[in-house]
């Protein structure tokens, strides 16, 4: 049964994108699967952009699901914080008898109780503020934070380095600190 045109080209475009991968040239692509070194671009052009598309739909299942996780133990700490804030009575029971000898008379429960009143804890408002940072973050709805690192040698600029999270920024200090203070690293 002959193949329909749909299948050969999706054949084609599968064959093309292999030997793309590998490295090879579009010319010599063309030679292998017998087409013109413009429909091999025009090939390559579709794929890329196939390609992007589902790394963008992969991206955003991604974010998706770590949006999911965030909700879920936003939620947590909301419940926990709730709980952290709700008053109590403690009830403190203690034996109490006479000692007599080796033996112990007169023996009665004596029963106090504390009224505990609590105004939650903080670490539950924190937990809930690093879920809407990660949030944030997620939707890239922070502000770019702009640094400016001076090196401490003359021969070198100031570096304008514009970073998109703290995390980043934290990171970029710390390796310029241990270009510093490492002597195998060149100054210029």
């Amino acid at each position: 049964m002959p193949q329909n045109n749909k299948s050969i080209i999706s054949e084609r475009r599968k064959r093309v994108a292999e030997l793309y991968l590998q490295g090879w040239w579009q010319t010599e692509i063309a030679k292998e699967v017998k087409v013109t070194q413009s429909q091999v671009s025009q090939d390559l052009s579709i794929l890329r952009r196939l390609w992007q598309q589902s790394a963008m739909v992969n991206i955003d299942k991604i974010k998706a699901k770590e949006l999911a996780k965030i909700d879920r133990l936003e939620s947590e700490y909301w419940t926990a914080w709730d709980k952290s804030k709700t008053d109590y009575q403690r009830v403190i029971s203690k034996q109490i008898g006479n000692k007599v000898g080796d033996e112990i008379r007169n023996i009665h429960a004596e029963k106090t109780t504390q009224d505990i009143i609590l105004s939650g804890d903080a670490r539950f408002l924190q937990g809930i503020q690093w879920c809407i940072n990660k949030r944030c973050e997620i939707f890239g709805i922070n502000a770019p934070k702009e640094i400016d690192l001076k090196s401490m040698g003359e021969s070198l600029r100031p570096l304008n380095i514009t970073v998109d999270s703290i995390e980043t920024s934290e990171v970029l200090k710390q390796l310029i600190d241990a270009s510093k203070t490492d002597s195998s690293i060149p100054a210029d």
